[in-house]
């Protein structure tokens, strides 16, 4: 068993590409909002970001997102402001990134 309730997670490269299967980033999102984590989803593509939000919410658990380049080092520091405003902090980092 994820041993994460209270745990705040941002989860970069979390939205979802276009296709039939669940991307990792997704997952791992999903996975640690139904495990009890407070999520920040981050993807380069807010619209994509926001639709791994809503699956969450309509699970009735937490999450927020925000479009970020990982790539541009202002995105990075923007990633660390926005989950200190939005979850009080990072607990755990996933970088989910490469294309």
């Amino acid at each position: 068993m994820l041993q994460v309730k209270g745990k705040r997670v941002v989860v970069v490269g979390g939205g979802q590409r276009d296709g039939a299967s669940v991307g990792n980033g997704r997952a791992m999102a999903v996975m640690f909002a139904r495990n009890g984590a407070d999520v920040l989803v981050v993807d380069r593509d807010l619209e994509r970001a926001k639709a791994t939000v809503a699956e969450i919410v309509k699970e009735g658990h937490r999450a927020h997102a925000m479009a970020a380049d990982v790539s541009k080092s202002k995105d990075c520091e923007r990633i660390i402001a926005e989950a200190s405003k939005t979850l009080g902090g990072v607990d755990v980092l996933i970088n989910n990134v490469g294309v």
